[in-house]
Parts: C-alpha cells; sequence; structure tokens
C-alpha cells in the first residue's frame, strides 16, 4: 500500500509538474509572441523610415544632377557670353587704335605742312626783303652818281664860265683835257657801277640759290622725319597688332581649353545620366513584361522535411534584395517591398515625377518550433530559397 501510494504521490506530482510547465511553456509562448509582434511592428516602422530615406536620397541625388546640368549649362552660356564681349572689345580696341593712328597721323602731317608753310612764306619774306634792299642800294648808288655828276658839271660850267675870258685858249684846251678825263672818269665810274651790279647779281643769285637749297634741305629733313614718323607709327601699330594678335590667340586658345574641358565633363556627366536612364528604363520594360510586378499576393511555395522547413518564392534577381524572411517560435513571416518611380517630360519642358511603394506579407504556421539563427537563404535560376532548421 506504502509503494502504491508512493506511486501516485509520483504520478500525481510529476502530473501535476507537467501541468506547471506547460503552463508556463504556454505563457513563455505567449509573451514570445506578443515580443515578436512589437519587434515586427518595429522593424516595419524601420524598412518604411528607411525606404522613405532611401526614395528621399534618390529623390535629392536627381535634383542635384539636374541642377549640375544646369549649372554647367549656365557656366557654359556664361563662358561663350564672356568670350563674345572679349572679342567685341578686342574689335572696339583695334578701331580705337586704327582711328588714333590715322588722327595722329592727320595732325602730324597738318602740322609739318604748316610749318613748310610758314617755313617757305618766312624764306620769301626774306628773299623779299633782300630783293627790296638790293634795289633799295643800286637806287642810292645811281642818285649817288647823278648827284655827284651834276656837281662835277655845273662845278665845271662854273669854272669854264669864269675862266672863259682869260684864258679862252688855255680854256678851251683845259676844257677839252676835262672833259676827256671827265669822260673817263664817268666811264670809269659807270665800270664800276656795272661792276658793283654783277656782284650784287651774283651776291642775290648766290642767296637765291642758298634760300633754295635750304629750302629743299629742310623739305627734304622735314619729309624724312615724316617719313620715320610714319614708319615709327606703323612698327608701333603692327607690334600692338602682333601683341593684340598673340593675346588674343592665347585668349582664344584658353577659352577652347576651357569650353572643350566643360564639354567633356559635361558629356561625361550626360552620358552618366543617359545610361542611367537607360538602365532604369530597361528594368522598367523588364518590369512591365514580369509577371513577378503583377503580383498582387505572396504565394510562396513551402516544403518541410524531418530536419528543416523550405520557403520557396520565384523573384528576379535585382529584386532578390527587397525580399526578407522573419522566423519567430513556430511562426514564418515572408515579407516584399516595391518601388515604382515613373518620370513624363512634358512638351513645355516640364517633367513629372510620380514614386510609389508597396508592401507585401504573408506568415506560414510551423507544427515545430524553428530555429532563427540556422536560416541558409539560396538564389538560384530566378528561384529564391530559404531553409530553417527546425529544433
Amino acid at each position: 500500500m506504502k509503494v502504491n501510494d508512493n506511486n501516485s504521490e509520483i504520478l500525481d506530482y510529476s502530473k501535476k509538474l507537467d501541468s506547471k510547465l506547460r503552463d508556463q511553456t504556454v505563457k513563455k509562448e505567449s509573451e514570445i509572441e506578443n515580443i515578436k509582434k512589437i519587434y515586427e511592428k518595429k522593424i516595419d516602422a524601420a524598412k518604411i523610415e528607411g525606404e522613405d530615406r532611401y526614395i528621399n536620397s534618390i529623390k535629392r541625388n536627381d535634383d542635384q544632377l539636374v541642377g549640375a546640368s544646369k549649372d554647367y549649362e549656365d557656366k557654359l552660356n556664361n563662358y561663350k557670353e564672356n568670350l563674345d564681349k572679349t572679342q567685341k572689345s578686342i574689335t572696339q580696341e583695334e578701331n580705337a587704335l586704327r582711328s588714333d593712328h590715322s588722327q595722329k597721323m592727320e595732325s602730324f602731317k597738318d602740322q609739318y605742312l604748316g610749318n613748310m608753310r610758314e617755313q617757305f612764306q618766312s624764306a620769301s619774306d626774306n628773299q623779299e626783303a633782300l630783293h627790296q634792299q638790293n634795289q633799295n642800294s643800286m637806287q642810292t648808288i645811281t642818285d649817288k652818281a647823278r648827284a655827284e655828276k651834276n656837281h662835277l658839271d655845273n662845278s665845271a660850267r662854273a669854272e669854264i664860265n669864269a675862266l672863259s675870258s682869260e684864258y679862252n685858249q688855255k680854256g678851251i684846251t683845259t676844257e677839252r683835257e676835262y672833259r676827256a678825263n671827265l669822260d673817263n672818269d664817268l666811264r670809269t665810274h659807270q665800270t664800276d657801277i656795272n661792276l658793283q651790279k654783277t656782284e650784287l647779281k651774283k651776291v642775290m643769285d648766290k642767296s637765291t640759290e642758298q634760300n633754295k637749297r635750304l629750302e629743299t634741305e629742310k623739305l627734304k629733313v622735314q619729309t624724312d622725319e615724316l617719313t620715320y614718323l610714319d614708319n615709327h607709327q606703323k612698327d608701333i601699330l603692327a607690334q600692338k597688332q602682333s601683341d593684340f594678335k598673340i593675346r588674343y590667340e592665347n585668349l582664344v586658345k584658353e577659352h577652347d581649353s576651357l569650353l572643350t574641358e566643360l564639354k567633356t565633363h559635361f558629356e561625361a556627366d550626360v552620358k552618366k545620366m543617359v545610361e542611367s536612364s537607360a538602365g532604369q528604363k530597361r528594368i522598367i520594360a523588364n518590369r512591365v513584361d514580369d509577371q513577378f510586378y503583377r503580383v498582387e499576393t505572396l504565394n510562396p511555395t513551402i516544403a518541410e522535411t524531418e530536419k528543416e522547413y523550405q520557403v520557396s518564392l520565384a523573384v528576379p534577381e535585382h529584386e532578390k534584395e527587397n525580399v526578407h524572411l522573419s522566423v519567430h517560435g513556430r511562426s514564418v513571416k515572408m515579407t516584399l517591398t516595391r518601388k515604382f518611380t515613373d518620370s513624363v517630360e512634358d512638351k513645355n519642358g516640364s517633367t513629372n515625377r510620380s514614386t510609389r511603394n508597396e508592401l507585401f506579407s504573408k506568415d506560414f504556421p510551423s507544427k515545430d518550433i524553428l530555429n532563427p539563427k540556422l536560416v541558409v537563404q539560396k538564389y538560384e535560376n530566378g528561384l529564391l530559397t530559404y531553409k530553417i532548421q527546425k529544433l
């Protein structure tokens, strides 16, 4: 009886212990289930927040690319405008230099012509004064000779009249001698006058020749100086044109190099944008024909063995990262996130963009408790497979 009583007590105790363990197991599973739900809610919230951040970062990157392309276009237009302004200023400077040179040459020509006229007028005045002086000297000499001749005639007549009576014969002889001497004196005086006229003419001719030679030399000097100044101005203008041409060529080369560099960067950015757009277009085109993007509910394939629990889902390779699987106790949850971004450009150049996010989830019950730490993922031939070990 005692043995039976002990056995019954042991059985009762074991039953109570089993019941207590079952109650504790149920409580723990309930607690784990609640924790799992809270954890899943946090994960879903974190995923949605991360997806929003990701979408916002993509939008910011797109806006930055558009802004950068606009900045490159604005810089290119500014460089073109600066080049046009530089060319216009260079043309204006060249025209100003040519106008200034023409004005200076006209001023030099007018100045030298004025100087030549003044010097020629001065030489003419000097020649006229010298000629007038020579005429005055000749007139003075002629008047003096006439006065002396008249004086001598008067003296001779007075002497002849006074001595005529007394020395008639002698007077006649004396008169003849005097007349002969007077004629000789007159001829001598006329010869002297002719010699003086000849010398004066020589002096006048020499002065005229000297004035002509001086005028010729002055004209030659002025012509040489004008030619020298003209050549000097031409050399200066040629040097300025050469320097201007060198500066212009260097500026054009610099602008061409800068434009080439900007064009290269711009073309590279455009190429990247085109490649990115082409890739997105290919993905979108593939999405249109892909049955995966027409899915409205998740329909994975479930298989189970003694040691593992297997879940498989057909998914494109570029979308496999958007599929997640979570394991908690006897529950398996699969989630799928899809993103759609589309842009349409209007005729006026404006762009309309639309973005849509979709989240699919599905829960699978399991008869056995699964180990969340032993989950193996494999992707092969368009099929994503999760293998979960049982406890």
